[in-house]
């Protein structure tokens, strides 16, 4: 059987027609993929493209429907992955920052900001930079994310300098997609503010027991949320 045991190698074919004074000995190049797949141009050029066997055919362009074929076995390719997306967050320790995360350690290559598309409450929202980090693609915004907003955000593949991993395989586009938004609601404490205004009976009351009427309204207040 023939091989092409190195990654991405070629083969080139070629066929013999018969007889030797045949008139038109022209033929056409296909390749049927088996286990294995490859490609195949006009000149019977043969490229391997993953691992297994493909058969290679030679077809004759008399219209005699005559053709031959050649089973090809293709070992020791290297097969690309690309990273495949996981989710999506927005921190409550840096809500400025959207953490995007795939299934693979992506490579050093960064896409340019107008790559991404962020949404708060259906209203974009800027970019200021992109990072990668393992496995993560990082958008610092142009302001933060509050308490309950919802956020999504968009990715569309780049011509150039695309979301990749590290051995090359690239991240295929995304439409919008929902961020996990885990900002925390900030706990404002209550204010107590307190009033009092003399009634007639206070100022009918000694002096000394004055002090002790305003008091009990101050505790009134702060406990009910109303004076007397």
């Amino acid at each position: 059987m023939t091989t092409i045991t190195s990654d991405k190698g070629t083969l080139q074919l070629s066929a013999a027609v018969l007889p030797s004074n045949a008139t038109n000995k022209t033929v056409t190049w296909s390749v049927v993929n088996g286990t294995g797949q490859a490609s195949i141009n006009s000149s019977g050029l043969l490229l391997a493209i993953s691992n297994g066997t493909v058969t290679a055919k030679a077809s004759a362009n008399d219209g005699s429907g005559i053709y031959g074929t050649l089973l090809i076995l293709i070992s020791n390719q290297f097969i690309v992955v690309n990273p495949v997306y996981v989710g999506s967050v927005i921190e409550d320790a840096n809500p400025s920052v959207l953490e995007i995360t795939y299934n693979l350690s992506l490579s050093n290559v960064v896409p340019s900001a107008s790559a991404f598309t962020v949404m708060v409450n259906s209203v974009a929202r800027g970019i200021n930079d992109v990072a990668v980090s393992g496995s993560k693609v990082i958008l610092n915004l142009s302001s933060p994310v509050s308490y309950g907003e919802v956020v999504s955000f968009a990715y569309s593949k780049p011509a150039a300098n695309p979301v990749k991993s590290s051995d090359g395989g690239e991240a295929a586009s995304l439409p919008a997609q929902s961020v996990t938004n885990r900002v925390k609601m900030i706990n404002t404490p209550p204010v107590a503010v307190v009033n009092y205004t003399s009634s007639v009976l206070s100022d009918l009351l000694p002096r000394s027991m004055q002090a002790e009427a305003m008091m009990l309204t101050m505790i009134i207040y702060l406990m009910n949320g109303m004076p007397l």
